[in-house]
């Protein structure tokens, strides 16, 4: 003979956020010492991070929903950074007025309107970055940086050359660059 548990729905509604309500705890399941980087990173916006280790991270506003909107707005983002898009980590954007697709009002996905929207934010995010990566190398090599390149997520002068996480945190203390030149 089989005890079952008969259990309506007034009963399940009563007991469900005893035994579910672990879940909602936050629980930290990063690696140890992965927040002192995400501290460190260069963040010239809300759109992106340069992490020391070379890392790039794209701060995402759209959700991927089978469409390869993640893909296609890394690549924006890759583009403009002039990093390997294989480089660029994608974090969820949190609830936030700079993230809404403008077409539709909210901070949402539709109407073909991801990439319409993000084309342009995302490649003067990539572009804030990289200036200032050049300006940071130029700074350290006392150099003009408009006579810097950015290339393969390196930043070069001549034979010198330096990768974008190894000037994340020089270009930290760099006012946000204004003028932008987009590739």
């Amino acid at each position: 003979m089989s005890m079952g548990i008969d259990a309506g729905r007034r009963q399940f509604l009563r007991v469900s956020p005893l035994t579910g309500g672990g879940l909602l705890l936050g629980i930290d399941l990063a690696s140890p010492g992965e927040g002192a980087a995400v501290a460190s990173a260069f963040t010239p916006n809300a759109w992106i991070g340069v992490h020391p280790d070379g890392r790039a991270s794209l701060v995402c506003p759209r959700n991927e929903m089978g469409h390869d909107m993640h893909t296609s707005l890394t690549m924006l983002l890759a583009e403009e950074l002039t990093v390997d898009p294989a480089q660029v980590r994608i974090d969820e954007a949190p609830p936030d007025a700079v993230y809404i697709n403008k077409p539709m009002g909210s901070q949402i996905r539709g109407g073909s309107t991801s990439i319409r929207d993000a084309w342009e934010p995302l490649r003067k995010a990539g572009a804030t970055a990289r200036t200032m990566l050049m300006s940071a190398a130029a700074a350290r090599w006392k150099v003009p940086a408009a006579e810097c390149r950015a290339s393969g997520g390196h930043v070069t002068h001549g034979s010198m050359s330096l990768a974008h996480g190894a000037l994340a945190v020089e270009a930290t203390r760099l006012p946000v660059a204004r003028s932008l030149t987009l590739l």
